[in-house]
Parts: C-alpha cells; structure tokens; sequence
C-alpha cells in the first residue's frame, strides 16, 4: 500500500471512527458518505483476499474500537469487560472483513449495489439476533445526527439507513459512478440531505 493510500486509510478511520451523533454528529453524514468509501478506496489495489480481509477487518476494528471505547471501563464489571470488549470489537470487525471480500469481488459489478448492502444488513441482524445480541452501534447510526435522516428512520428504521449507506458507497464504486457522475451524486446525496 502506497503512503496516500495509507494516509487515506488511517484518515478514513479517524473519520468513521468519531463519526457518530454521540462524539461528533455533524462528521456522521461525511463519515457515511465518504469514510467508508475512502477506506475500500485505499485498499483498491490488494489483489489477495487475505489481504483484503485483514486489512478491512484492522481497520473497522479500529473504528470499532474508537466508537465502543465507552464499554471498556472496568468500574462496573471488573477487569473482565477488557475480555467481552476485546471479543465484541474482533467479531464486528471479522464481519467487516468478510465485507471486504464481496467488495473486492464485485467491484466493477453493478450487483456490487445489491450485494455489499443485503450482506451488511444480513450481518447487522445476524449479530443483534444470532450471534451476540449486542443491539447498539449499527453503520446506519451515523445519519441519525442529522433532522432529515432521523425523519425518513420513523418510515424506515435504522437497518435502512445501513442499507443505504452500504449502497451509496457501492455506487461510489462500482462503474456506474463513471458512467453518470451527476446522476449517481444526486442519488447518493439524497438520503444524507432530505431530497
């Protein structure tokens, strides 16, 4: 990975990482609308899928680290939580991961659209039901600092806003982003403003 591409990276974590209405709300729409983008964007040029899965699975534990910092405080639960916050952030992230790989696989796909979100759907409710029970920090909870999107989340719920941020970011790069831009952007720009 070049030093941009790094740079892009690490900036990208950041981004998403304090993108959230509960750190920073205004960074939750630029976050959703960028962040994840940059990440698969500077991890474009790794062709092997265990590179793949193990940066992208490294970087949203990182984000996941960053935005469940507020669970690991041994007051409460004793030295322990260190072991359940360490295992939390580890199966979020291997998720992510295996995210990754469908990007990567789809890439220039138009089924990149329909595929990279009903996956991410798919793994947030696997994990609120199936695997852990953990209900709180899903990707489309990032819009929810914004007026527009908290209204549209009465008639959808929060797994929509996940969805569309998963299928944003996918337009963003599958091909159709090439063949029309203006189009795409107003799009993709519609649920992050209200249009």
């Amino acid at each position: 990975m070049s030093a941009l591409r790094l740079c892009i990276f690490g900036l990208s974590l950041l981004l998403v990482g304090v993108g959230q209405p509960a750190r920073v709300a205004v960074l939750g729409l630029v976050a959703s609308a960028l962040g994840f983008a940059a990440c698969w964007w500077s991890m474009e040029r790794i062709t092997s899928k265990k590179r793949m899965f193990w940066w992208g699975t490294a970087w949203f534990g990182g984000v996941q680290a960053i935005q469940l910092s507020w669970l690991a405080t041994p007051d409460y639960m004793g030295s322990l939580i260190y072991v359940a916050y360490g295992s939390l952030v580890l199966l979020l992230a291997l998720q992510f991961g295996l995210l990754c790989l469908l990007v990567q696989k789809f890439r220039d796909s138009r089924r990149l659209l329909f595929v990279a979100p009903a996956a991410w759907v798919l793994f947030e409710w696997s994990r609120l039901f199936f695997l852990t029970g953990f209900p709180f920090n899903p990707v489309g909870i990032a819009l929810s600092g914004h007026l527009y999107s908290l209204q549209l989340a009465t008639v959808a719920g929060v797994s929509y806003f996940a969805r569309w941020s998963i299928r944003c970011i996918s337009r963003s790069l599958s091909g159709e982003w090439r063949r029309t831009s203006l189009r795409a952007l107003w799009q993709t720009g519609q649920p992050y403003f209200g249009w």
